[in-house]
């Protein structure tokens, strides 16, 4: 999955980025062959595969706030896009917004509903979203929810109004369900800027 997201990566030149290995295996391997890849003790997981909230796949997932959380206190803008995206247009066209603090994927099944992605999302750093990911960590080490739901139900009870976030269309950035099943985008004639391979069945 990850030498398919640098296909598209370097498709489209996008050359300011780093691949966060959370094995030794994967960095070794990456890293042989140029790619900007980081890793730390810290952050290891097992190199096996994990089914869907199964195993330590809560581990891996809650790594990712953890890295935004350390890049925002950098004063960086962090864009993390999981490697299971296919990158079929210029994502840039679509996400330079900056009016927003949080611009996200509808991971929602149901495309009228809302639900923050955290597997592809822009985070502009502000001592708003320093604090927002500070409590993402706290929450998802602390309490038994991954990123995704610790994300969303801290937007709800505490930061609906202290950050402007914005969702990004199904049409234009549907996540698998919408895609594969619903096939909303698939009716419009140009294609979407990416296609998330989530919603389907498999090994994380």
């Amino acid at each position: 999955l990850t030498e398919n997201w640098l296909y598209f990566v370097n498709h489209w030149k996008f050359d300011n980025y780093i691949v966060f290995a959370l094995d030794k295996k994967s960095f070794d391997h990456l890293s042989a062959k140029g790619i900007n890849t980081f890793f730390h003790p810290s952050i290891e997981t097992q190199s096996a595969s994990q089914d869907y909230l199964k195993g330590e796949y809560k581990d891996i997932v809650n790594k990712k706030p953890l890295m935004i959380y350390e890049l925002l206190q950098m004063h960086l803008d962090v864009l993390m896009i999981d490697n299971d995206v296919v990158i079929m247009r210029n994502i840039f066209e679509a996400i330079n917004l900056p009016q927003y603090q949080l611009i996200a994927q509808n991971g929602a099944s149901d495309p009228k509903s809302a639900v923050i992605c955290t597997g592809f999302l822009f985070v502009r750093y502000s001592p708003e979203t320093v604090r927002f990911y500070s409590d993402v960590v706290l929450v998802t080490q602390t309490t038994p929810h991954q990123d995704q739901k610790a994300t969303n139900l801290l937007v709800v009870k505490c930061y609906h109004s202290a950050l402007n976030i914005n969702l990004l269309s199904s049409e234009n950035f549907p996540n698998g369900h919408v895609f594969f099943s619903i096939e909303q985008p698939q009716l419009r004639q140009r294609p979407p800027y990416i296609i998330h391979n989530n919603f389907l069945p498999g090994t994380q």
